[in-house]
């Protein structure tokens, strides 16, 4: 048995790219690593991690505004209880304005379904390569506005992107309560600013010292662009096709 979090980055109006990204584990190592990173956090006086206003140095995160030093030794702890602890890690980006161009009659759903499924296509496939047995539990980060929507695609869905069947309890709560929230947060906030400032600059941009802290894991990131969303389209569109019985 095998459980997932998994956190979503960038769902706001304005934003260049979705992200949805997280780590799976035996329920026994998470549990390892629930201990391992809040003494982590207890060394910085940390109630818990969220990487968008660790980034911005909000809250109780001021304290690293003039603490570089301080800053980056945080983050390489975090990212050490991450790789004891965890299997693997995937994200998948959604190119918003590719998603927007080729989403009519949102026959692809919404960006952050099409990031958690092939989040879950992923988990799917490293689990089937590594002779790890399903299902695997997923616990998302409550309260993203989209979530409901993505319920609904997974209980009604007649066209299942990836292997849904491999996974067993899929729930949503919040990052206080669940610390791999937290890791789940710590990835898909990297990702989605790699992936958004590659977009921005029109170059491949290095990747920030937080994400390259994570590349040592077992791990898949993927960009769903808009060659990839349209082949996807193609596969709904076939698939409606051949429900209805006209190929």
């Amino acid at each position: 048995m095998l459980t997932g979090y998994f956190d979503e980055s960038g769902t706001h109006d304005q934003a260049t790219v979705t992200t949805v990204a997280g780590f799976i584990s035996t329920p026994e190592r998470w549990g390892e690593f629930d201990e391992a990173w809040r003494v982590v956090l207890k060394r910085w006086g940390l109630s818990s991690f969220h990487m968008n206003e660790f980034a911005h140095f909000t809250g109780e995160y001021e304290q690293f505004r003039k603490d570089e030093a301080g800053r980056r030794l945080l983050l390489r702890f975090l990212a050490a209880v991450i790789k004891e602890t965890c299997l693997y890690g995937c994200a998948a980006s959604v190119i918003r304005k590719d998603h927007e161009m080729l989403n009519a009659n949102n026959r692809l759903g919404s960006a952050y379904s099409l990031a958690a499924k092939g989040c879950m296509a992923l988990n799917a496939s490293w689990m089937a390569a590594n002779d790890q047995e399903p299902p695997l539990d997923v616990l998302f980060e409550a309260g993203c506005e989209f979530s409901k929507q993505f319920v609904r695609e997974l209980e009604n869905d007649e066209r299942p992107q990836g292997a849904l069947n491999e996974f067993g309890v899929v729930s949503f709560d919040t990052k206080h309560r669940f610390p791999g929230l937290q890791a789940a947060d710590f990835l898909a906030y990297e990702q989605c600013k790699y992936f958004t400032d590659c977009l921005k600059r029109e170059i491949a941009v290095k990747p920030r010292v937080p994400l390259l802290m994570l590349k040592s894991i077992p791990h898949e990131w993927k960009l769903l662009d808009a060659y990839a969303l349209g082949d996807l389209l193609i596969t709904v569109v076939m698939n409606d096709l051949q429900q209805a019985g006209e190929i």
